[in-house]
């Protein structure tokens, strides 16, 4: 029997609007994937059908067509299992390739090319268990063709690889400039200071600060404005060296580290940014805006300084040169005023924006490579980020830590991503062996957020939402009060929110039900502290 999906647009992703970029490998469809063409006629023998395969020895099926009519798919692994029976070769070889794909009573998976490709895993895994691994077939204008299955699932991993390589660059890029952030330039600095400090070379660093940026804000806009910094950036990086490290140091702020570089060299480099900057014009929705920077230089050789102490001094530098009149290089000496408070102050606000859209930018990303994996999951998750961060604000938490559950709540399946499709979408109950891999899940989630510094605040919950009061729970068997509170309040939530949720294998429980099992597992798997509150909070 061939089979037609239907109304595959209902579990389709919607693209969220802001998407790492317009070509994201997570839209790619089963049309890219590589597939074969290999057909028969109905009526022809399976003796001659077997010399298809002979001859083609990477094709993983062959279709039956009846004139123009798809009849099915026969996959290469089924001939020869049959023909390696007991009279095999004499009982199937006699007959049509018709009777013998209706023999094997066996269904067709028939896909339109443009699924995207998570779709069709699901769809894949969603056949029965003896037709796990047979080829997909794929429809378009032009006609049929079929793909393997292990070629689909090798796309859908190179798509996750991807994913976690977009990841990873947020945490270490600035997004508005796209050169390094903090993060990003200091890890680029520590491997050159290995080979600085062990042949004593000179160095420097460069603080560059815009000068002025507030009133180009205000005049034109912040949108602007951004454009001003990715122009400033440009003109930059146009003009430094190319081993030398550029990264964004928050708001206006730009740092530069000059690798072998005395102060002299660094001084000239320093003059020539200074001078690009200040002598053009930054050509903006017809805008043409002028700006220049205030530039100070630290300078040290080998490991005489730490980079704490260098880039303060950098930075002091920098305040001088605007205190000067703006426009200047300032190399850093003791004579120089020490506080920068006030200036600091200023920017504070800018420098948290700043990192707020870094962290949405990753949070988003994260949440992205997840639905990917699991699309259906997106509901439950906002539902129980929302429950939580209720029930955390009940309790009495600051902004703060509230919104460190509102994070950990979005991400607490997060290392599902990291669970074979056959275990995670198992419609079925999980083998004891198939729970102790389910049951790695949080430490997947802990191994890939405790690297981004950003999410270091919100493992709690990722990592120990499956922890029960008694310490009966998963994966450290943490018990009581050792489980951090905002898992505690997590695990609550979880378990409201799925028990109040239709299953494939059960209806969704009413309100008295839930809450008579909770109370019953007071003390077991949730904090009784925690029940009076969480109840009269779902009311």
């Amino acid at each position: 029997m061939v089979t037609f999906p239907i109304n595959m647009d209902i579990i389709s992703p919607s693209v969220p609007e802001n998407s790492f970029h317009s070509q994201d490998p997570i839209y790619s469809t089963v049309e890219k994937v590589t597939h074969w063409d290999k057909s028969v006629n109905s009526s022809q023998l399976m003796r001659d059908t077997l010399k298809v395969f002979e001859e083609n020895h990477q094709t993983p099926g062959i279709l039956v067509f009846e004139q123009q009519n798809l009849i099915g798919l026969i996959s290469r692994e089924r001939i020869y299992e049959k023909l390696g029976r007991p009279f095999g070769v004499e009982l199937f070889l006699k007959e049509n390739a018709k009777q013998f794909y209706e023999m094997l009573g066996v269904d067709t998976l028939v896909l339109p090319s443009d699924t995207p490709i998570d779709n069709a895993v699901k769809m894949a895994l969603m056949r029965r268990e003896e037709s796990l691994y047979d080829p997909i077939v794929i429809q378009n204008s032009a006609g049929y063709r079929f793909i393997s299955m292990s070629s689909l699932l090798v796309v859908q991993q190179n798509i996750l690889q991807d994913l976690y390589s977009e990841i990873h660059k947020l945490s270490i890029i600035d997004p508005l400039t796209l050169v390094n952030n903090r993060r990003g330039f200091f890890n680029a600095v520590t491997r050159y200071m290995l080979i600085i400090r062990r042949f004593d070379l000179e160095y420097a660093f460069m603080m560059i600060d815009i000068d002025k940026f507030k009133d180009i804000n205000d005049r034109y806009g912040h949108l602007v404005g951004d454009e001003v910094i990715r122009s400033v950036v440009r003109q930059i990086t146009h003009t430094i060296r190319e081993k030398d490290v550029l990264g964004r140091f928050g708001g206006e702020e730009f740092i530069v580290f000059l690798s072998d570089a005395s102060k002299e060299t660094a001084l000239q480099i320093a003059e020539r940014v200074r001078q690009s900057i200040a002598g053009s014009f930054h050509v903006v929705n017809g805008f043409q805006i002028h700006a220049t920077v205030s530039i100070g230089i630290s300078y040290s050789k080998g490991s005489n300084h730490t980079h704490d102490r260098l880039l303060t001094e950098a930075d002091q530098a920098a305040y001088a040169a605007k205190n000067m009149g703006r426009n200047k290089v300032v190399v850093w000496d003791e004579n120089l005023v020490q506080p920068r408070k006030k200036y600091r102050k200023n920017n504070t606000n800018t420098v948290i924006e700043s990192q707020k859209n870094t962290i949405d930018q990753m949070l988003d990303g994260l949440l992205h490579m997840l639905y990917l994996r699991d699309y259906e999951t997106k509901e439950h998750t906002l539902r129980v980020s929302e429950m939580a961060l209720k029930l955390a604000k009940k309790v009495g938490g600051t902004d703060e830590w509230n919104e460190s559950v509102r994070i950990g709540a979005l991400l607490h399946d997060i290392g599902k991503i990291g669970i074979p499709d056959q275990i995670l979408f198992k419609p079925a109950g999980l083998t004891e062996a198939e729970l102790v891999i389910m049951k790695k899940h949080p430490e997947y989630a802990h191994e890939l957020l405790a690297p981004i510094s950003y999410f270091q605040h919100v493992l709690d919950i990722p990592f120990c939402h499956h922890e029960h009061w008694d310490g009966k729970g998963y994966p450290r068997g943490l018990r009581g009060e050792a489980i951090p509170l905002s898992a505690r309040i997590f695990t609550l939530v979880d378990v409201w929110d799925a028990l109040s949720s239709d299953r494939p294998y059960r209806p969704a429980w009413t309100k008295d039900a839930i809450r008579d099992f909770i109370m019953s597992q007071s003390g077991i798997q949730f904090d009784p502290a925690l029940l009076p509150i969480f109840l009269e909070n779902m009311e």
